[in-house]
């Protein structure tokens, strides 16, 4: 009883202590107030190749960060007495519509807390007026406990955890506070997490302070530390400038140039005058709470002016490895915020290989990209704000000639995109010219996504409209590229000024930035989407001919202002939004709020709880309902039924997918009986398709790119009808047709035919401990360790886990799974003791399973911390 109530009470600690009301600030570099800024308009009718601060030329030594005052903030915790001042960042945001020459200035602060903060906000631009009534806090998702009195404005935070997400990781509170419908002169609140950084403190640490040589200033010297190795620390209130030379336009002006192994840490209140970049290196760190601050620099507000002049970037990175981007601002960059190019290794490598977290990005200026990529696999971008003047999220397969590279396994999340034009996500424009097979863009996974603006409202002269920009999410597969298995998931699209809510089309030469023709777009999943606006053109979802096809664009739960779309013509604009687009090729549907062809195919519309859950994990033999003699094989390449008596052959272990939070799903993978490592897969096999205008094409007959998507089945209905096995993403049912085919092969129908040889009868079978498989149970082998001597340990961890006693199992195989079934590492075990680094992937709870021959000889979770 003792030890239970010490237990008890190390708990009630435990969480209080997770709970208590923290808040951290920082002190700011020197400043200067920019109560007007006359700069602008003059680097908009002539921009110059001279840095400039403020009003003027001013040298290096003299910069000083931009002060903003039309706010005054401050901040305390639920429980202090004092409020604490915030430094309100001055950046600058586009503020045209339909072109770049608009600029407006904006604000921002940011601070780091837990459990609950108040925020006071003064409004100075309305001082003796009361903002009631005029106060808009987006995303609008997030609601904000908030009071007005007067022109100040009070609002409650408490830090979220994964509010309106299905994904395990956390994140922030990114906030837009807008008075009187003014979303350009507004206030971000950046309130971070509280993290404390794993500093290096070695003697070789080059430290920059704000007391060298009694000021803040400090100069980076390029010719020194360029091309060595160096891990670098910017204080808080310390400013380091690198040096710009007006004549070298070369990506290696005023930028931190970094090899494998360099580290960058820029404290909160510390600031670096310039741009950094890594090319051809692994292992980079570049993180804090600091900011990358480029307002100095010239800008450009069109693709054709004359003047050149350098484009420099906040971070980039080009053919790295490895990287870790977390917590940095970076302000008012030149052209894109975040560059990375043929980065992140192998298609096998972690998807996490380029990491990047909690980064606030600012552009105003042309080709102002916020997240581009190029080229680039397995990345995870989570918790970031994301407001820019081109396209927030851009992602294209490589496009310099010299590379010749797939886009694939980026995981975005929990982030807010905030394109004041263009985009907030796009896929697919730019690959290599000069392959005539093109690249593969597959494998993107968007998650609890809020858009809060898209403005594409170019119109020529001739009053066309380039509808070919269109797109708060826009797919737009050119230059040969193959666009294929994307997920958009629980995305909310707020009003937006112009363009559509979706354009998912293979584009043809010439349209856009299209050069040549794009190849095919196919298995495109959008759940749990919402728009609610009247903003919006019509959307477009088009294939080019009958050999440039879109294929398989799948909606559950697709709501517009608040109507759950079911089918095409569900969605009906009001007649003030129907504007004349150009339709590039002749419609088969042609409704109010989607424009298709003959060569996009395979729409379908559905709510996301059609699926039954009542199936338990087990063994199963599945047999054709029509046919009950013939079932189904676990020969893999493919799949096929004969008439047969029950055999190992046809005993199947179905598996329940869980959720982050330990629920079913109602998705399954379908696993032969002895091995648990190849599921079946969804191939549509040699299936004609039934439009007249493209007879005899075939939806596709491979799934090279699919492995991990296509081993996903819902199974709907029960044995008296007899249950439809539909793929989870292609979204097409698995069925049998001896008269279609002679081989008896089983094949993917699309989910609009109904032939009773969709239907399939499940039989349970209890198959014993049959090669290392454990007895069927109610749960799934994958939650159940097998009984074995081998120990693991620690668990938690957060770098390394321990092997140990594997002298009888030296070969096996050791796999790290993700709770949705994606295996992240694999490894031999090859000593009786060994060790597995597990530092790389995100916390959360994972699964280990060890194999060998086929078979499970250890099974178990462990929590990643």
């Amino acid at each position: 009883m003792k030890t239970f109530l010490t237990l008890i009470i190390i708990l009630i600690f435990s969480f209080n202590s997770y709970s208590q009301n923290i808040l951290k600030t920082y002190p700011s570099a020197p400043y200067e107030n920019k109560i007007n800024d006359t700069i602008i308009s003059a680097e908009i009718e002539n921009p110059s190749i001279i840095p400039k601060v403020g009003c003027g030329s001013i040298e290096p030594t003299d910069y000083k960060i931009g002060r903003n005052k039309d706010f005054t903030v401050r901040v305390k915790t639920a429980t202090d007495t004092n409020w604490t001042d915030l430094f309100e960042y001055n950046t600058f945001v586009n503020s045209s519509s339909g072109d770049l020459s608009g600029v407006t200035r904006s604000s921002f602060v940011q601070f780091d807390y837990s459990g609950t903060v108040n925020v006071e906000i003064t409004c100075n631009n309305f001082n003796g007026f009361s903002i009631a009534g005029k106060v808009l806090i987006r995303p609008l998702s997030r609601v904000i406990s908030q009071s007005i009195n007067g022109n100040v404005l009070t609002l409650t935070l408490t830090a979220p955890t994964t509010i309106n997400s299905s994904n395990s990781k956390s994140y922030s509170d990114k906030l837009s506070v807008e008075i009187n419908g003014n979303r350009y002169s507004n206030l971000h609140i950046f309130a971070n997490t509280i993290l404390n950084y794993n500093v290096p403190n070695d003697s070789s640490v080059i430290i920059y302070d704000k007391s060298n040589n009694g000021t803040s200033i400090n100069i980076y010297d390029k010719a020194i530390l360029d091309g060595v190795s160096k891990k670098i620390i910017i204080k808080e209130g310390a400013i380091v400038i690198i040096p710009f030379s007006v004549s070298d336009l070369n990506h290696n002006n005023a930028n931190i140039r970094l090899i494998s192994n360099d580290e960058v840490y820029i404290e909160g209140g510390g600031v670096l005058k310039g741009g950094i970049i890594a090319e051809n290196a692994n292992n980079i760190n570049i993180y804090g709470r600091g900011m990358i601050d480029l307002t100095n620099f010239p800008k450009q507000y069109a693709s054709n002016n004359p003047n050149s002049y350098h484009y420099n970037q906040g971070i980039t990175l080009r053919n790295c490895k490895n990287v870790t981007l977390d917590g940095l601002i970076i302000n008012d960059s030149q052209q894109l915020c975040v560059e990375i190019s043929d980065c992140g290794g192998l298609p096998t490598d972690p998807i996490n290989n380029i990491n990047i977290n909690n980064l606030k990005l600012f552009s105003r200026v042309v080709w102002g990209d916020g997240f581009h990529m190029k080229g680039t696999s397995n990345v995870t971008i989570n918790d970031c704000f994301v407001r820019t003047s081109d396209d927030a999220i851009a992602v294209y397969a490589s496009r310099a000639e010299t590379s010749n590279r797939d886009a694939l396994n980026i995981e975005i999340t929990n982030s807010i995109l905030y394109p004041d034009s263009a985009h907030g996500i796009v896929i697919g424009w730019h690959g290599n010219r000069n392959l005539n097979l093109g690249n593969n863009i597959y494998n993107l996974n968007f998650d609890n996504i809020d858009i809060l603006e898209h403005d594409q409202k170019w119109i020529a002269q001739t009053g066309f409209i380039h509808t070919e920009y269109d797109g708060a999410i826009g797919i737009v597969c050119s230059d040969e590229n193959k666009c294929d298995s994307f997920l958009f998931k629980n995305i909310r699209i707020e009003d937006f000024t112009s363009g559509s809510i979706l354009s998912v089309r293979v584009m043809p030469a010439g349209f856009g930035d299209a050069a040549t023709n794009g190849k095919y777009v196919q298995n495109i999943m959008f759940q749990d989407i919402s728009y609610n606006g009247s903003g919006e053109r019509k959307s477009i979802i088009q294939g080019v001919d009958c050999d440039r096809f879109v294929n398989g664009v799948h909606f559950q739960n697709f709501k517009i202002n608040g109507k759950l779309i079911t089918k095409l013509s569900d969605y009906v604009l009001p007649s003030s939004q129907v504007t004349s687009v150009p339709i590039i090729i002749p419609p088969l549907y042609n409704t109010k709020g989607f424009d298709t062809n003959s060569y996009a195919y395979n729409i379908t519309f559905e709510e996301g709880n059609n699926y039954s859950t009542a199936l338990a994990d087990g063994y199963y033999s599945i047999q054709n309902f029509s046919s009950t003699s013939n079932l189904l094989q676990n020969v893999l390449s493919p799949a096929y039924v004969k008439s047969s008596i029950s055999t190992l052959n046809n005993v199947w272990h179905v598996v329940q997918i869980l959720n982050n939070i330990g629920q079913p799903t109602g998705v399954y993978r379908i696993y032969p009986y002895n091995d648990e490592t190849t599921a079946l897969t969804g191939k549509i096999l040699n299936y004609p398709n039934t439009s007249s205008i493209c007879p005899g094409r075939f939806l596709s007959d491979d799934d090279i790119n699919l492995t991990n998507t296509n081993q996903q089945w819902k199974i709907v209905g029960n044995n008296t009808i007899g249950y439809k096995i539909i793929n989870a993403y292609m979204r097409n049912y698995l069925t049998y047709s001896s008269s279609i085919d002679t081989n008896t092969n089983t094949f993917l129908l699309p989910r609009n035919d109904i032939n009773s040889f969709q239907k399939w009868k499940i039989n349970n079978i209890s198959m014993g401990n049959k090669l290392g498989v454990i007895t069927k149970t109610s749960k799934s082998t994958e939650n159940q360790p097998v009984k074995n001597d081998i120990i693991i340990y620690p668990n938690p961890t957060n770098e390394y886990l321990n092997i140990n006693n594997l002298k009888n199992y030296l070969g096996s195989t050791i796999e790290i799974i993700d709770t949705v079934g994606k295996v992240l590492i694999i490894e031999s075990l090859n000593y009786e003791n060994s060790k597995i680094y597990v530092g790389n992937i995100n916390q959360g709870v994972y699964l280990l399973k060890i194999t060998k021959e086929n078979s499970v000889i250890h099974s178990t979770k462990f929590i990643k911390k």
